[in-house]
């Protein structure tokens, strides 16, 4: 069996895949991914040996000039290199990469809905990402939701019928590694050595992890932190990512203390930090799984987010984590305070989420039911 990957990016090739990649490989399937040189290129190649990187001139941005190079550059590589599925990532890769598959008459065309980027706080905003998003759902064969809670958003809303979408074992991309990578036990020591190394022992650490912008709530984030702070002066902020909004993140910042927050850069290894956070403070406006939520459950940090489709499913409500509705900076405090003021729900929610994803959310189970999918595509 000869499959295909398309991503808009590689970053998320390098962060999705791994122990997929070499699953698959081992299960018989010749892997072909299709993704731009934009930082993370060689390192995929260095890392993924058994899989045959493409570069492609695919671009984030919208630009008729680079997407219409795209576009031939796919169709004429899928005309070249005949595969029995083509795998689609992102809106951008889904529209261009599914025009080709399409053009060039694949059989098997498979769009992997990582989330919605039109909807926020589960309001549909019809612009012309939503249009690009739609018709990559309707190019599609087949759609892999990543939650089900997705899923339901995208019947309900009639971007997909449910003969078309499905979410494979409970959800998430890829699984999550709580043997090695997310294992609690084993973090544990390394985020301890953190804690010490960053001066922060002493500190009720409320931590963030991923990209900083105004989607993930940042602006949320520090309005909510910065009454906190009032009532607890051990309370510490900790932002973890590549700033995405500049000089505005810092000018949010101007009314704290510099000795109650810092921020941290991308970092390639999230566990220690997830693991170290007391609580992980992500009032994110849209998620198509809530993935971070998820791994930090593993690590036993319990979450306080927005109620939105997606994180729905990777926290529980009271008892792994804390879901406020949407916009309700006000809920946010409480929630965050509550567990400042009561360490024994933080245990509580701790231990809970370690369970919930051990039962969950394990990357084996769902390895095993993506490979019978593709087997089930391919024999159809």
């Amino acid at each position: 069996m000869k499959l295909c990957h398309i991503f808009t990016s590689s970053q998320s090739a390098y962060c999705f895949m791994d122990g997929q990649f070499q699953y698959m490989v081992s299960q018989g399937i010749v892997i072909t991914v299709l993704i731009p040189d934009d930082g993370f290129y060689n390192q995929l190649v260095s890392k993924y040996p058994m899989v045959k990187f493409i570069r492609s001139p695919i671009v984030r941005n919208i630009s008729f000039f680079n997407d219409f190079k795209a576009l031939l550059f796919f169709t004429f590589f899928l005309l070249k290199f005949r595969f029995d599925i083509i795998h689609l990532h992102t809106p951008k890769a889904g529209l261009l990469g599914g025009l080709a598959a399409r053009i060039t008459f694949c059989s098997n065309i498979v769009f992997q809905l990582h989330g919605l980027v039109s909807v926020k706080g589960g309001v549909v905003k019809k612009n012309i990402t939503y249009f690009m998003e739609k018709l990559s759902l309707k190019l599609a064969h087949k759609v892999l939701a990543v939650s089900p809670s997705l899923m339901e958003f995208c019947i309900d809303n009639k971007l997909c019928t449910n003969k078309k979408i499905v979410v494979l074992n409970n959800g998430t991309v890829n699984g999550i590694d709580i043997h090695k990578k997310f294992n609690s036990t084993l973090v544990k020591p390394r985020a301890a050595e953190l804690k010490c190394k960053l001066n922060l022992q002493e500190k009720f650490v409320l931590g963030f992890l991923g990209r900083i912008n105004i989607d993930k709530g940042i602006i949320d984030i520090i309005a909510c932190f910065k009454e906190v702070n009032k009532r607890h002066e051990n309370a510490y902020l900790l932002l973890v990512g590549n700033n995405e909004i500049g000089q505005n993140l810092f000018n949010l910042l101007l009314d704290l203390p510099q000795d109650t927050y810092k921020i941290i850069p991308h970092v390639d290894d999230p566990a220690p930090y997830l693991s170290m956070f007391d609580i992980q403070l992500c009032p994110s406006y849209r998620e198509g799984f809530g993935l971070v939520f998820a791994e930090a459950s593993a690590l036993g940090t319990p979450s306080v987010a927005y109620d939105v489709f997606g994180v729905s499913d990777s926290i529980i409500n009271s008892e792994t984590g804390t879901l406020v509705n949407f916009g309700d900076i006000e809920a946010l405090q409480f929630s965050v305070l509550n567990y400042i003021d009561n360490p024994s729900l933080l245990s509580l929610h701790s231990a809970a989420g370690i369970s919930y994803v051990a039962d969950k959310f394990q990357q084996q189970p769902l390895l095993d039911e993506q490979l019978q999918f593709y087997k089930a595509l391919f024999h159809g």
